[in-house]
């Protein structure tokens, strides 16, 4: 009886490997496995493992320390346009909520899914010009999105126009409005209208849309959320 990494192994109750058994196979990640898996070194799974348990307990703290609540969510079909509306209540002061989503560079940092968020112009002092990419996926159906909106601000609200001449959708529009509730607290409105212009699946894509805009908008605000809590925003300008 011989002892291997720990196991005792008897000879003879395993058979020896044929030419085919003992040539590496590619595993999930690309990565070379041996024919004979039992004395793989387990250094890359304990090094996954760590990482998982510390996303999940990021994860379970970030639950427990939000104060994020969903009044209403939905996402309609209507005339070919997809709508989407979400009141939720951030648990953050309004001017950092609204700091927040008005510091486009750092989009990316919100949200996984907006790959690049970049300012292009300020026509004028309340008006930007906003260029973002988007990976959008229904299922396994990615696509790359472009996006230019004329971005318009007022107090406690932002109206996103998108030019469909520099855009992957035909039609796109989004809306939000915010409103303080008392010195801690933040009511948010958002509404948002889109006419893709890319492929979106048949039969089943709608509803893989409709789900993708109702998730990724509660998502949003709850990142937005997070964002607001960790530090003090920049001043609106």
């Amino acid at each position: 009886m011989t002892r291997v990494g720990g196991l005792r192994i008897t000879p003879g109750a395993y058979p020896a490997m044929s030419a085919r058994s003992a040539q590496p196979v590619a595993g999930r990640n690309g990565e070379a496995i041996a024919g004979n898996a039992l004395f793989a070194k387990p250094a890359r799974r304990s090094r996954c493992c760590t990482a998982w348990y510390a996303m999940a307990m990021l994860s379970l703290w970030a639950m427990q320390a939000s104060g994020f609540e969903i009044e209403h969510s939905g996402a309609r079909y209507i005339e070919r346009q997809y709508h989407c509306e979400l009141i939720a209540v951030l648990d953050a002061p309004v001017e950092r909520i609204e700091a927040v989503l008005r510091d486009y560079e750092h989009y990316p940092q919100l949200d996984a899914r907006i790959l690049q968020a970049h300012v292009l112009e300020r026509p004028a002092v309340d008006t930007v010009i906003l260029q973002t990419l988007l990976r959008a996926c229904f299922g396994p159906f990615c696509h790359n999105v472009l996006r230019v909106e004329r971005v318009q601000e007022s107090p406690r609200s932002l109206v996103a126009i998108t030019d469909p001449a520099r855009s992957d959708v035909k039609f796109g529009e989004s809306r939000v409005r915010l409103s303080a509730l008392g010195e801690s607290r933040t009511r948010v409105h958002y509404r948002t209208s889109i006419v893709p212009d890319f492929w979106i699946p048949p039969l089943i894509g709608r509803r893989w849309m409709l789900n993708t805009l109702k998730r990724t908008a509660s998502e949003l605000f709850e990142a937005v959320e997070a964002r607001a809590r960790l530090e003090p925003s920049p001043a609106v300008g």
